[in-house]
């Protein structure tokens, strides 16, 4: 897919990720909207995930009359529904939604692996409810941020590549101007050949990646603001599909993204970046 080495095995002394995800999405259902339907499932993460709580999300729904209607025949409807969070006391959590459960990591992320293993846990977990038959989307999100002090210049843009750097990494800007914000999103789709042959649909990608003002709200589970400017490179890759939600199937999809997003994160570093972050490669 991206056209670039494939990463080896690495580890970093001081990493910039802030949040890793995982995310499946199946037919909308109205299951678990109550404590005691949802008993069996705290049970079975309790050893990974001891608590849990419960909170209301908006659903909103829109009709639209048939081909000749007028505006006043839409109609929108909206109705609460519960989600619940399982997290433990490090940076894990995982929400449960009515059509969508969504796994994330902060800070104590140890890697591919145990990221893996988790995920497939989580989904044998909801496999064996009897509830999940169908997955329709399968996505990997890997978001990092790099704070950017208070007067400080020069040094960060070195980090990552140019074509990541865009106006931040340039000098175009004269004395006196500062640069404030600058976001850069790329989409594209790519068809299932090579590695992901197997794959039940295109993979779509979805990166976004610049300079983010003190104050900016950033879309993370749960979203948080920005205190400081911070530099973002946020790569989310997905795949739309409906398939039989196979724990192994899926687990296996999970894989393949995580390595290409991991061989783009490799490539994005410069030589300064790799020394900055303390970049070690583990044989």
């Amino acid at each position: 897919m991206f056209n670039v080495p494939r990463a080896g095995r690495y580890k970093l002394r001081r990493p910039p990720l802030v949040q890793a995800l995982v995310q499946v999405r199946y037919p909308l259902s109205a299951q678990f909207q109550r404590l005691a339907d949802v008993a069996e499932i705290q049970a079975k993460l309790a050893h990974i995930l001891p608590y849990m709580a419960q909170s209301e999300s908006q659903l909103v729904s829109m009709a639209i009359g048939g081909g000749e209607a007028s505006p006043s025949e839409s109609s929108i409807s909206s109705a609460s529904s519960i989600l619940w969070r399982f997290s433990d006391d490090k940076s894990w959590s995982f929400v449960l939604e009515p059509s969508i459960a969504t796994l994330a990591v902060g800070s104590d992320y140890e890697g591919m692996d145990d990221f893996a293993d988790r995920f497939s846990e989580v989904l044998s977990v909801l496999a064996d409810s009897g509830d999940f038959r169908r997955c329709e989307r399968i996505g990997v999100r890997y978001v990092n941020h790099v704070d950017i002090p208070p007067g400080m210049t020069g040094n960060w843009t070195e980090w990552f590549k140019p074509e990541l750097t865009g106006w931040s990494g340039t000098t175009l800007l004269g004395e006196g101007a500062d640069l404030t914000s600058d976001i850069t999103q790329s989409q594209f789709r790519y068809r299932p050949v090579e590695s992901f042959a197997t794959t039940p649909g295109d993979i779509h990608s979805l990166i976004h990646f610049g300079l983010l003002p003190p104050g900016t709200l950033v879309d993370l589970n749960p979203p948080r603001t920005l205190k400081q400017n911070a530099y973002l490179l946020d790569v989310d890759m997905f795949i739309q599909a409906n398939q039989n939600f196979e724990v192994t199937n899926l687990v296996a999809q999970f894989r393949l993204l995580h390595e290409q997003i991991d061989s783009f994160f490799r490539w994005s570093l410069t030589e300064q970046g790799a020394e900055h972050f303390g970049l070690e490669e583990v044989i």
